[in-house]
Order: C-alpha cells, then sequence, then structure tokens
C-alpha cells in the first residue's frame, strides 16, 4: 500500500511541474504584451522611453523561453 501512495504522490508531483513549465514557458502572453505596448505606442498612451524599456524586457523574456524550447 505504501508503495502505491509513493508512486501516486510522485505522478502527481511530475504532473504539477509538468503543468508549471508549460505556463511558464508559453510565449503567448508575452507576444501578447508585445502588440499591447505597440497598439498603447501608436495611440500616444505611452511615450518612447517607457515603450523601449518595457519592450526589452519582454523581448529577452521571449529570447529565454526559446532558449529552453531549443535545449529541452
Amino acid at each position: 500500500m505504501t508503495f502505491l501512495i509513493d508512486d501516486m504522490v510522485i505522478w502527481l508531483a511530475q504532473k504539477l511541474k509538468e503543468a508549471a513549465e508549460a505556463e511558464m514557458f508559453d510565449d503567448s502572453a508575452l507576444r501578447e504584451s508585445l502588440l499591447d505596448l505597440q497598439m498603447r505606442l501608436e495611440m500616444g498612451e505611452i511615450d518612447e522611453q517607457y515603450y523601449m524599456k518595457k519592450e526589452d524586457a519582454l523581448l529577452k523574456r521571449l529570447e529565454e523561453i526559446r532558449r529552453h524550447k531549443e535545449n529541452n
């Protein structure tokens, strides 16, 4: 019985890890944020300096995700 519980705990932990990684390395939200940022700049809601700072951070995160996907 103990082995069955241990196996279930290991299985559950693996599933939780997979779900967390899938969410962490999903770039769709970042791409949407880039589009939103561009639209806000074009509409004059933000200035160029703010845009550049935020864009840089988003692009760095996208690059991290790309590298992670290539290595796995």
